[in-house]
């Protein structure tokens, strides 16, 4: 009797713990595809992710709420991690209900996938029932839970029942920003312990700049947290075997020195710009930024004829992402 009474207590701290910690529950209760080899395996947190969830456990702590906007290179892994943390919170908690939206029908598919490979996997003891599995939602009934996916196709679309959990993702595609980002904030109260995830890769100077460039303005009534995370935070990043012919230009020098790049690095960043950019550094600054300034080509007051490398050295303090070197 003492026995079973012992097991039961521990299996509650265990429960309490797995509840209480994202970073203790995803890699023991939660599987990923491996991006080279497609297989599953736990999810544990690479560097980008690992940005982001301190950042985001930093701001709980000190404001009792989270508001993060992650600015991003491509297939960093930051929409998984925040559609993890999604389900971890709807799967463990009652009455919680948590959205996702997206800039196109595609990626809510895909996060839908990846929402039901999470609930799959999960051990049987920390994986509830479900009440229902439709195109757009996965319901937990014991928990009068909900996970709700959409996509920013027209005004309003963010505009739903209450939530505690929102991931918009790729903000910076979405149709009708401002009125489905106005629909975020009726639908999430500025309550404690809610969390609104608005991530993306940069795309020009539109109205996601805008947000980004507000939300550092360091006003007490902004709501939000920037969290910019380079490109080369990313350990994949590199190539392994350098070309013997592989040479670094003045510019390459420079861009290399400023950011503190090993050879491996700049081999990748010229093979992504040559191949997948045609040659386009401009556009390789906005997918895979170095900083925030490259995301989006200039900041405001910057001149366009200024050379990005001048204006970063002179603040070179600043593009340092928490956790960096």
């Amino acid at each position: 009797m003492l026995e079973r009474a012992s097991k039961r207590a521990e299996q509650m701290r265990a429960l309490d713990h797995a509840r209480q910690d994202f970073a203790f529950y995803a890699p023991r209760h939660l599987k990923i595809l491996d991006k080279d080899t497609s297989a599953l395996q736990p999810f544990g947190f690479n560097k980008p992710q690992q940005i982001v969830h301190q950042a985001t456990e930093q701001m709980l702590q000190d404001v009792g709420y989270a508001r993060i906007i992650p600015v991003k290179a491509r297939q960093q892994g930051i929409s998984t991690y925040v559609t993890g943390r999604g389900y971890w919170r709807t799967s463990l908690n009652m009455h919680w209900r948590s959205e996702i939206l997206t800039h196109h029908k595609d990626a809510t598919k895909n996060m839908l996938l990846m929402v039901r490979r999470f609930h799959e996997h999960c051990p049987a003891a920390l994986r509830p029932k479900t009440s229902q599995d439709a195109v757009n939602a996965l319901a937990f009934g014991a928990l009068d839970s909900r996970y709700g996916l959409g996509t920013a196709r027209s005004k309003g679309t963010g505009r739903s029942a209450t939530a505690r959990f929102f991931h918009g993702s790729e903000v910076a595609f979405w149709a009708n920003l401002k009125d489905n980002l106005a629909g975020v904030g009726q639908t999430v109260p500025l309550a404690e312990g809610t969390e609104v995830f608005l991530e993306s890769t940069g795309n020009g100077r539109n109205d996601f700049y805008t947000l980004v460039y507000n939300a550092l303005s360091g006003s007490a009534m902004q709501p939000y947290r920037v969290i910019f995370v380079p490109w080369f935070m990313s350990d994949d990043y590199q190539m392994e075997s350098i070309p013997k012919d592989f040479e670094l230009s003045d510019e390459d020098y420079e861009y290399s020195d400023l950011y503190d790049l090993s050879l491996k690095q700049m081999a990748w960043r010229q093979f992504k710009i040559m191949g997948d950019f045609a040659g386009d550094v401009t556009l390789f600054d906005q997918e895979y930024p170095a900083s925030l300034n490259r995301a989006f080509r200039r900041t405001p007051t910057e001149s366009p004829f200024i050379r990005n490398q001048t204006t970063e050295r002179a603040r070179k303090t600043t593009h340092r992402p928490m956790g960096a070197r």
